[in-house]
């Protein structure tokens, strides 16, 4: 029953803490890269992993907003997909 009670306290942590970890990091990324000047549809979010979306268009974006998200506490890893990789699942 112990045991039972820990796992279920684990999942429901789990459930309620990465959505807002993930929220917290789009707020942050959205402003540096509005204060960078760049577009703030750049990026999503995967949890804590940052996906750049527009490097086929606008290929010079993704090199400046790779440099602003690399300064963001918590982003563990930041992707480069294109708009349709994105939709394929890739």
């Amino acid at each position: 029953m112990g045991l039972a009670a820990f796992a279920l306290v684990c999942v429901w942590t789990v459930a309620h803490t990465v959505p807002r970890i993930r929220t917290d990091l789009e707020s942050r990324s959205a402003i540096a890269l509005q204060s960078a000047g760049l577009p703030l549809d750049l990026v999503v979010f995967n949890g804590r992993d940052a996906v750049l979306t527009r490097s086929l268009a606008e290929p010079q974006y993704t090199d400046s907003a790779t440099r602003v998200l690399q300064q963001i506490p918590g982003i563990r890893s930041i992707r480069v997909s294109s708009p349709d990789s994105m939709l394929s699942g890739r």
